[in-house]
């Protein structure tokens, strides 16, 4: 059998073929600049701007696009199943799951993304709003459960406000010193 001969000319074509592949590869098509987009439409005055929106964990991360060319599009395993309330303390946005039973934690300084979902004690059922504290303490408005259920900064269970049979609260509010829940059964603010 005759080995093949690779000459300079057929190294030359060769290489220039995957540079101009990768290139091809790599090159980004160019958006059309996108309008912004306001609330409320005109002729009204707007009050809110869009800037952004998260849903995934794609969102906070975005692939390298020549990794991606390389070995394809990973399947999406982290994203927002059915969101509800939400709050934002120390960088990371807390949202409130209720197909989840949980939180979503999107840290956006470390451009994670995360769940939570406690069990034993602290499981969550229908979590619908959520307020945390400056030290971390993460306060949880569970309709379901009939109380407003305390985690600690790591996330771990402290204790829970509230009696099932007497109350469903539907939001939390932290201002100074005073814990704010609004019940939806006694259709009243609890302080």
């Amino acid at each position: 059998m005759m080995s093949p001969t690779w000459t300079r000319t057929t190294w030359v074509s060769l290489c220039t073929a995957v540079l101009l592949s990768c290139a091809v590869g790599c090159s980004t098509p160019k958006k059309a600049a996108e309008q912004p987009v306001f609330y409320p439409p005109p002729p009204e005055t707007p009050r809110l701007q869009f800037l952004t929106s998260y849903a995934r964990a794609k969102d906070l991360d975005p692939p390298d696009r020549f990794l991606t060319f390389l070995v394809g599009e990973e399947p999406e395993a982290r994203h927002v199943v059915k969101p509800y309330g939400m709050a934002i303390n120390d960088g990371k946005l807390f949202v409130c799951d209720t197909i989840l039973g949980g939180l979503e934690i999107l840290d956006l300084t470390a451009r994670t993304f995360d769940y939570f979902t406690p069990a034993g004690p602290g499981r969550l059922r229908k979590p619908i709003n959520v307020a945390v504290d400056d030290d971390g303490t993460r306060y949880v408005a569970d309709a379901l459960r009939g109380q407003v259920v305390l985690f600690d900064r790591e996330g771990e269970y402290r204790g829970a406000i509230g009696n099932v049979e007497e109350t469903r609260p539907s939001d939390v509010l932290i201002a100074r010193d005073r814990l704010y829940v609004t019940d939806l059964k006694q259709s009243h603010v609890a302080v």
